[in-house]
């Protein structure tokens, strides 16, 4: 399912309702949507993988893996963007532990980077590759 479009200018964002909502999502769809469909399509792997993955303490868990969130904004420079991200305060900081869940993940590293932001930064070449031959197709 397409993720809503917000607007989003530094740390702040507005959700969008009503006409102005459907008029970006129709914007968007209509410029570049194939970009939008990847775009979409790997940020939700992205946050499923990391949903499956991410490390639950037994005891005392603050349920951080319940705050994983993925967002499609838009700048007021026009530039669609792809968030994801934990809303958890302290999500940066946890670091891998022993491996009692099977996560494959090496110990020592912080858990948002492994699955957060490399898979982020991997999977936008493929997203920009996208862009690129939509905006040529457009072009010619």
């Amino acid at each position: 399912m397409a993720k809503a479009i917000k607007i989003k200018a530094g740390n702040a964002s507005i959700d969008m309702s009503g006409e102005l909502a459907a008029i970006t999502e129709d914007l968007v769809n209509k410029l570049l949507p194939e970009t939008r469909r990847e775009l979409d399509k790997e940020l939700s792997r992205i946050e499923k993988e990391a949903r499956d993955r991410w490390l639950v303490r037994e005891e005392n868990s603050k349920n951080s893996r319940d705050k994983l969130y993925v967002e499609m904004a838009i700048t007021p420079n026009f530039e669609l963007i792809g968030i994801v991200g934990n809303k958890a305060e302290y999500a940066w900081a946890i670091k891998v532990g022993g491996d009692a869940q099977k996560t494959r993940l090496s110990e020592g590293k912080r858990l948002s980077n492994e699955l957060l932001f490399k898979p982020v930064k991997k999977s936008s070449d493929k997203i920009a590759s996208t862009l690129a031959d939509e905006i040529t197709k457009q072009i010619k």
